[in-house]
């Protein structure tokens, strides 16, 4: 089993898992899944607005349209911050800082996230 398939296999369940859950009832994903969701929104402005760092990777790829399919948005780019607040991995010689890891919750229930 290749680790592409592997990885589709996870999210395929992560997906199957988030389907059970009732409509009313909200959905707060904890991941780190080193997803970096990039500074491109196109086509999926539904689920993350523009305050990211980094570019998209594959599993920032699997994570964005496994949030799209479950109706959730990535918490971490709704609102601006400083970057040294949305870094979550940092390159052992400084150089490089990323957003790797997400929170994600119910569409329905944006407004429960505030700006901090």
């Amino acid at each position: 089993m290749t680790d592409k398939h592997m990885k589709n296999e996870f999210y395929h369940q992560i997906h199957e898992t988030i389907t059970t859950v009732r409509k009313r009832d909200v959905i707060v994903m904890m991941v780190d899944m080193n997803a970096k969701v990039g500074p491109n929104n196109e086509g999926l402005e539904h689920v993350m607005d523009r305050h990211r760092i980094g570019n998209m990777n594959e599993n920032g790829e699997l994570f964005s349209k496994l949030c799209a399919s479950c109706d959730l948005i990535i918490g971490g780019t709704i609102f601006p911050h400083k970057t040294c607040h949305k870094v979550s991995w940092v390159s052992p010689d400084n150089i490089m800082e990323n957003q790797i890891d997400h929170i994600a919750i119910s569409k329905r229930f944006r407004r429960c996230l505030y700006k901090m």
